[in-house]
Parts: structure tokens; C-alpha cells; sequence
């Protein structure tokens, strides 16, 4: 006769599955001991209890894996325990055993992974594996005080996994997840950096033996030693690399600590805490925030760091200066942040067109939904937010010939707008035009003209032009230099000294001399600058013995004596050093706009997001522009996910398309990871990769005396559970049946199924004696599902 049995506490499971696992586990290994090199916990009421139930070493990763989302004292000693263990394996350690390379050598066993397969743990090593970072993150969700017991016991394992959040996204998951509250007495942070309720900075010495949040003993640590490895900074590391998913909350504690790493790192480059050579994700959190904006000393290089790494969103930097200017009314939409670095922003048309007649727009309207509302502001905005990131743009080699188009294209359609420097490059678009840069005069041997007409000397004379200095046009793509003589007097040589240079950071262009025509042509990235600089000087060499046979030497003494006498009609020479500017053309595209097509999309394996590539086949002009915010519809038979992809009209929105499973699947023991069947007991599982999306129902059948079936996702959480007995030494079918239908598709991403079978039965002598109980055959009949 079947029997039912309520589904049991969490701790009961924990302590039924313990006692499964102990009598069945084949590797001798001595049980867990609370040695003086062993953490410990007793947090709870029945802590006692519960630790007097710790399984074998063998069985610690199998222990987790089915339980990590348990609030329960007995898994966070565990994970305690492995920290410590694994990370000093040596002889001086009573666990330890020569002959093995590391503890998991010695201890280990079948496990559960997180994709719901059966694994060995056999010489895998659970500290800093992100293999097992979905149970770390149910197990720091589940029970509030892990973290800080965690810190207590293990700070530098804490540490390290911080310091290398990118590898361990689960667990960055983990830490903003019980750090979110809005209540700083609950949320561990505090009301940030030096508060007394900061428990990641200050530790013992605010909370003592008071629980946080009534819920778990405080912490025992007091930080000390270099102020970057205090805890905070852990925490912080992990905050700043995450900053899209924090709340505001959170974001106002990290904003705390931007001045102190801001200045540190200007006083101490290298050696700073945020110096990259620390911390990369502090040196991120710092590049995009707005305190770093303010300061000149380092406001471009955290520009530049933006646009050029991946990880850094400029958009960020954009974001957060507004705030911190006080003008992040002026920006139109909420996703400007989204904007990695500044190509979908600068691809706009340029036609401003977003909310009236006149060219800047005004209000908060979008017109044709592109990003000019934004690129009007940083070219002609006049408040000191847009003034910086201006300068900042102007000053990247990256983004200032992608702005100096877009203004191009602006005055095309705008041409009685904008500066005359601008309006100027317009008119003269693909031309040259030849100008006198400066002129120098004709020096004299000292001889005044003859009356007789005979030949005289001229022993010669060197004139040299003053340094003569001029401000490149904007738009000139190329300068030519030469020097000319308008002397009466034989010139002997000519020769030009020139620098070119740009006057924001003394970068030189081109330099040279000793030619009478030097050509110089501009580097792309210089072309549309308004800091280059022109210095040249020229020289002239002149006369020589029997030059003239009548008339005087022409020079500023001839010239002065002529004017002295009232003779107003001489002409003075000079020497003179001149420029033909050529102007580069417009293209296609600036004097017409972009054509811009999409050559192809790219999902995110979890569709979270999605990138398209546009080009413009005209100029081939390339840029990504990416949609994180992602709308999802769910169906019964399928899940749409669509990328609208706003402000980028040139980009259609992109829907895709995942199909539930069948109306019905089944699996049978030959599809199950494990040992679904056997004598005594065993375990087996139903692995991700074969539930899929949208289960909506399940049944399960075993053939056993005793059966707990558990239900779990990708962070190894237990979903639901059912713990099921015949009452009695015999083995019977039992069937459990689960509901998903009202849960949502978060909690059931990555779903698979665990099921722990045993059996026993009774056995009689041949005539019918009754001789007592053994163990009988178990297994798994059937799962079925059902979308």
C-alpha cells in the first residue's frame, strides 16, 4: 500500500539525505572534526544539532550541490571548511595525506553539477572554481549571515574571489543581491564610506556580538594593514564592476568612496589604490564616474579608457558627469548609458530635427528618435557639463573626427549656423587657396647708388624673417610652405625653418628646415582640430662682389634715405614666406548622410542582448550598436525576445524566437545521468539540457522504499522538493507530481531534476521464516514533463 509523506523541513531533508550519503559511501574518510583549524558557525538555535549530522569529507561537494540553497548552518560549514582545507593542504593539516596532490585527491565522490549532470569530484578543486559559483550564490542568498561568517573565517579566500569578480559573475550576483535593501541597518553597506554602520569597513568595532539586522551574529574582523584590502574595497571592486544592475541605494554607497579613489589615484598614479596595475574594475568604476569628469588632471585619460575598453561604457561617464554637473535633466532618455562608446551617437544625421524649427531644439523631444538631441548639445552646449565633455571628445583621437563629420554634415544642412572657422572649411571645401603669411624686409650692404654707373661692390648680407606664428584653418588637409625673394639684389639661396604641432598637448606634426618649399600633409585625425599650430621662419642669402653696375643697393637704408627726402614713390622690397591651404572635399556621406545598413545581428546566448553591425557601403563606415533592454514575450508554446534598437533608425527591430518544448517529454532510465537504478540506495539526475524552457508540469516515478525528489535551477536553488515512503521495509512505486505553472521563468532558468533512491525489503528462509530486512532493488520508472 502507498504511503505519502508531507514534504519535510529543509533540515530534516539535509539530515535524511546525510544519513543516505554516510551508510552508502564507499571511500573511507573520517567525518568532519571542529578542529582548531577548522571554521565555525553555531549561528543557529539548533546549530548543535545540525553540526552533529556533518557528513564525511567524501561527500562535502555532493552536499552542497543538492543543498546550497538550504538556510542551514551544516552547508556554511562546509563551504567554511572546504575554503580553509583546500587552500592549505600540507602536512601540517591532520586531514592531510602524503601521496596527494590536493585535498580533493583524497576526499571525494559523486556530485550533482549545476547543469543537473553527475559528475566525480575527484581532483576538482570547489574554491574559486566558477563551476560551483551557482551554489556559492544560493548559499549567500539563503542564509544572511554566510557572508560574514565567511569573512571571519576565510577573509583572504573572500578577497581573492572579489578581487577577481569578472571570473565569478554569480557571485557579484550574490553580493549586489544581499546588499540591496533600501534599510542600511539590513543592507550591510551602511550610509557608505567612514559611516559607523558600514559593516564591510569597520567590522567589530561598531557592531560587537549585536546580529545584523537581528538575523546573525556581527562580524569579528577588524580591518587593518593597507587600506585597499579592507573589506569595503572587496565589496567595492564587485559594486563598481556591476554598475547598470545596482540600485540606487548602492550606487549612492559607491559614490561615496569616488572622491578618496579619484585623488588618490591622481596623487599616486601607479601606486593608487584604482591604479589598473590594482584594479581594473577599480580603475573602471573610476573612469566612468562623474567626480573623475571634474577633475583636468585626469578627466581625458578616463575618457579614453571609456572609449577604447570594451568593459568601460562611455555612456556611464556621460550619465554620471550630468549628475554630478546637475544636468541630467538635459538628457533626453534613459538609456544613454547603454552607449559603449559614442559611434551610434555621432552616426546620427545631423538634420536636428528632434523638436522644432530652429537648429537646436528645445524640450525633450526626439524628432526621428536619433542621438542629434545629444551631439547638438556637446558641440554648441554652453554649460560647463557639455564645455568638458566637448573638450574631452575634441581631445580623443578616436572621437573627434567622428564629431568633426557629424559637424560637417550639420553645416551642410545648416550652413548659416555654427562658427566662421567652421563655415569657412564649407565654402572652401576641395580647394586651395595661396596666402601671405607674413613678409620680412630686404637688408642692405651699406652702399648708396652711383652717379657714373660703374660696377660696385656688394659684399653680400643674410636676411632673416622674426618666427612667425599662425593657427591652422580648420578643414585644411595639407600646408605648403615656400619662401620668395622680391629683392632687386642677386639672391644667392632661400631656405624655410618650420614646426608644425598641436597646441593642447605639444604633439609635433611635422618639423624641418633648410628647403625653399616644404609640403606637409595632415594627418587625418589633426585635419578637423582647431589648436594646430604653423611656426616658420625663412632666411635669404644675397649680393656678391660686382652685383650692380648702376643704381644702389636696395635695402632698408636706401629705402629710409628715399623716404627721408620725400620720395613717397619708392617701392620698398621685402621677402615674404607664403601658404597654399588645401581644403579637404566632402564626401558622399557628409554632403548627403550615411546610408547605413545592417550587415548582421548578434544575440547574447541568453538573449539578454543584442548587436547589430551597420555599414555604410558609400564611405565604408562601420560601427556596433548594441540593445540591452530587451522586451519578452511569453507564450505557452514559445518566448520572443525583440531588440527595438532606439535611436538608431537605420537599424529595424530584430525579434528572436525560442520554442517550448514539445506538448510531452519522458525519460526513461536509460536517459538519466547517475545510477537510476540498483540495490540499496542511489542517486541520478535529469539534466538541464534535456527539461528546457517552459515545463509546466512533472511527474516522477520510482520504484523504491524511500525517495526525495528535488526540482532545482541553474543556481543550484531548490525549486520545490518531495520527500516520499512506502512506511515500510518494501518497495513500491511512488510518483511525485510537481507544478510550475506559477512560477516564474527566472526561477526555473536551468532547470534539472535530482532524485536520492533507496530500498529495503523484507527476506524470509527458505520454509518461510521470517529473517528481517535487507536492501532491495530501486529505480527511477519515468519522468515525465509537460510544457
Amino acid at each position: 500500500m502507498k504511503k505519502y509523506i508531507k514534504k519535510l523541513s529543509t533540515t530534516l531533508i539535509s539530515i535524511v539525505v546525510v544519513i543516505f550519503t554516510i551508510s552508502t559511501n564507499t571511500i573511507v574518510a573520517k567525518a568532519a572534526d571542529n578542529t582548531s583549524n577548522s571554521p565555525s558557525t553555531g549561528n543557529s538555535p539548533n546549530a548543535a544539532k545540525e553540526l552533529s549530522f556533518l557528513p564525511f569529507r567524501a561527500d562535502y561537494v555532493n552536499y552542497i550541490s543538492q543543498n546550497a540553497s538550504a538556510k542551514s548552518d551544516i552547508v556554511q560549514k562546509i563551504w567554511l571548511k572546504l575554503f580553509y582545507e583546500e587552500t592549505h593542504w600540507n602536512k601540517g593539516q591532520s586531514y592531510y595525506t602524503a601521496g596527494n596532490a590536493k585535498w580533493s585527491n583524497k576526499y571525494y565522490g559523486n556530485y550533482i553539477g549545476a547543469d543537473g549532470k553527475t559528475r566525480s569530484s575527484k581532483g576538482v578543486q570547489t574554491t574559486y572554481n566558477p563551476a560551483f559559483d551557482g551554489f556559492l550564490y544560493s548559499t549567500l542568498t539563503a542564509n544572511e549571515d554566510f557572508v560574514i561568517n565567511w569573512i571571519n573565517e576565510n577573509p583572504d579566500v573572500f578577497a581573492k574571489y572579489c578581487k577577481d569578480a569578472k571570473s565569478h559573475p554569480f557571485l557579484a550576483d550574490a553580493i549586489i543581491k544581499i546588499t540591496s535593501s533600501t534599510n542600511t541597518s539590513q543592507n550591510y553597506l551602511g550610509s557608505g564610506k567612514d559611516s559607523k554602520n558600514n559593516l564591510f569597513e569597520y567590522g567589530k568595532n561598531v557592531t560587537g556580538a549585536n546580529k545584523h539586522g537581528g538575523k546573525g551574529p556581527g562580524p569579528k574582523w577588524t580591518n587593518s594593514g593597507a587600506r585597499e584590502s579592507w573589506h569595503d574595497i572587496d565589496v567595492l571592486r564587485i559594486l563598481g564592476s556591476k554598475w547598470s544592475k545596482l540600485s540606487q541605494t548602492q550606487k549612492n554607497w559607491v559614490i561615496t568612496y569616488l572622491p578618496w579613489l579619484v585623488d588618490n589615484y591622481i596623487s599616486n598614479k601607479n601606486n593608487g589604490i584604482a591604479s589598473p596595475s590594482n584594479s581594473n574594475d577599480l580603475y573602471k568604476l573610476m573612469a566612468e564616474s562623474g567626480y573623475g569628469m571634474t577633475k583636468p588632471q585626469v578627466n581625458q585619460e578616463f575618457f579614453n579608457y571609456c572609449i577604447s575598453n570594451g568593459d568601460a561604457f562611455v555612456g556611464n561617464l556621460i550619465v554620471n558627469g550630468a549628475t554630478t554637473y546637475g544636468c541630467s535633466g538635459t538628457l533626453r532618455t534613459n538609456d544613454v548609458n547603454t552607449n559603449s562608446d559614442m559611434n551610434a551617437i555621432w552616426a546620427a544625421d545631423a538634420d536636428c530635427d528632434y523638436n522644432s524649427a530652429w537648429a537646436g531644439g528645445s524640450g525633450k523631444g526626439l524628432g526621428d528618435n536619433d542621438y542629434d538631441w545629444l551631439a547638438y548639445q556637446i558641440c554648441f552646449g554652453t554649460n560647463s557639463f557639455y564645455s568638458t565633455l566637448r573638450n574631452l571628445v575634441a581631445g580623443s583621437s578616436d572621437t573627434n573626427p567622428l564629431m568633426q563629420d557629424w559637424l560637417m554634415r550639420y553645416y551642410v544642412k545648416h550652413p548659416t549656423s555654427g562658427s566662421g572657422e567652421m563655415a569657412n572649411a564649407v565654402a572652401k571645401a576641395g580647394t586651395t587657396e595661396g596666402i601671405t603669411l607674413g613678409k620680412f624686409v630686404v637688408g642692405s650692404c651699406g652702399r648708396l647708388s652711383t652717379t657714373d654707373g660703374k660696377a660696385w661692390d656688394c659684399q653680400g648680407h643674410i636676411d632673416n624673417s622674426p618666427l612667425m606664428t599662425y593657427n591652422k584653418p580648420l578643414g585644411v588637409k595639407s600646408v605648403v610652405l615656400r619662401v620668395h625673394s622680391d629683392s632687386p639684389q642677386f639672391t644667392y639661396s632661400k631656405s624655410l625653418g618650420y614646426k608644425i604641432y598641436d597646441s593642447a598637448n605639444g604633439n609635433v606634426i611635422a618639423q624641418g628646415g633648410g628647403v625653399e618649399v616644404a609640403t606637409v600633409e595632415i594627418p587625418a585625425a589633426y585635419i578637423w582640430s582647431s589648436t594646430i599650430v604653423i611656426e616658420v621662419s625663412g632666411t635669404v642669402y644675397q649680393g656678391h662682389i660686382g652685383h650692380n653696375s648702376g643704381g644702389g643697393c636696395w635695402g632698408t637704408t636706401k629705402g629710409a634715405e628715399e623716404v627721408a627726402r620725400g620720395n613717397t614713390n619708392i617701392r620698398i622690397p621685402y621677402h615674404a614666406i607664403t601658404a597654399d591651404y588645401t581644403y579637404t572635399d566632402f564626401d558622399h556621406c557628409t554632403k548627403h548622410g550615411h546610408n547605413f545598413t545592417v550587415s548582421g545581428y548578434n544575440w547574447a546566448s541568453d538573449y539578454s542582448k543584442c548587436t547589430a553591425t551597420i555599414t555604410c557601403p558609400n564611405c565604408g563606415k562601420s560601427y556596433q550598436v548594441t540593445d540591452s533592454n530587451i522586451v519578452v514575450n511569453n507564450y505557452s508554446d514559445k518566448i520572443t525576445y525583440t531588440a527595438n534598437f532606439p535611436h538608431t533608425s537605420e537599424v529595424a527591430p530584430k525579434t528572436a524566437t525560442t520554442l517550448k518544448g514539445s506538448k510531452t517529454k519522458t525519460y526513461t532510465t536509460y536517459n538519466l545521468d547517475g545510477k537510476p537504478q540498483g540495490t540499496g540506495k542511489g542517486t541520478c539526475s535529469l539534466p538541464n539540457s534535456k527539461i528546457g524552457i517552459g515545463a509546466k508540469k512533472m511527474t516522477v516515478s520510482v520504484t523504491a522504499s524511500e525517495a526525495t525528489i528535488k526540482v532545482m535551477n541553474k543556481y543550484g536553488q531548490e525549486i520545490s522538493s518531495r520527500t516520499l515512503s512506502t512506511g515500510a521495509p518494501t518497495s513500491e512505486e511512488l510518483i511525485a507530481i510537481f507544478d510550475f505553472s506559477g512560477l516564474s521563468d527566472e526561477k526555473c532558468d536551468g532547470m534539472y531534476v535530482i532524485v536520492n533512491m533507496s530500498a529495503t525489503v523484507r527476506y524470509y528462509s527458505r520454509i518461510g521464516y521470517y529473517l528481517g530486512t535487507r536492501d532491495g532493488n530501486y529505480s527511477l520508472n519515468r519522468i515525465v514533463i509537460e510544457y
